[in-house]
């Protein structure tokens, strides 16, 4: 039998993963993880909003054969590429789902889906920030973004009261990342599909 450190050690180990984005042959996928793990069904036009992020939005899936298959999705963000309020001439990140399901969730994979679109964004550079919504009692949520000492180092914005319906509390909180700050990175244990412009 193996001990608690043993077994938290294997739990938390990241496991490779194949990057795939939207299209024809991944949205179903992500259509099936957003009814599992979040309490909104999203339109249509939410699905197109994250396609034509193109690379910006990343479905994450494992392999359970050793790594010749990446067939089983573990978990996906979703973003949609919008114009800047105030700098008509920019663009901005809108980073709408980020959901991991939970076998495979303390793997980094939620990380490195983040990583991995912010330095695709990164590589734009008319897109001058990334931002999101996340309800004001979500602790867990605001530290993985908000950690000064962590990975990402997203700012914490104004509140908005009543941002959501039909869920409590009804307030969100805006998460910012000015893109100037961010460092592109090397995201480990990650495979690409390769797609041709």
């Amino acid at each position: 039998m193996s001990s608690p450190k043993e077994r938290e050690e294997k739990v938390t180990e990241e496991e490779e993963i194949l990057l795939k984005r939207l299209d024809e042959t991944t949205l179903e996928d992500l259509r099936t993880l957003n009814s599992v793990l979040f309490p909104v069904r999203y339109a249509d036009s939410f699905y197109r909003d994250c396609a034509a992020a193109g690379t910006c939005t990343a479905l994450s899936y494992v392999s359970n054969d050793g790594g010749k298959s990446f067939d089983e999705l573990a978990g996906a963000i979703a973003v949609r590429l919008e114009r800047h309020p105030k700098r008509l001439d920019k663009a901005r990140m809108y980073i709408m789902t980020l959901g991991v399901y939970a076998p495979h969730r303390s793997r980094g994979i939620g990380s490195r889906l983040l990583a991995h679109s912010l330095n695709e964004a990164s590589e734009d550079e008319n897109i001058v920030d990334a931002y999101l919504h996340v309800q004001t009692n979500n602790e867990e949520a605001i530290k993985f973004y908000c950690d000064p000492g962590g990975k990402f180092a997203f700012e914490k914005g104004e509140v908005i009261e009543k941002y959501y319906k039909r869920i409590e509390p009804d307030s969100a909180v805006v998460l910012r990342l000015d893109m100037r700050k961010w460092t592109k990175r090397e995201v480990e244990k990650v495979r690409r599909v390769e797609y041709r412009e």
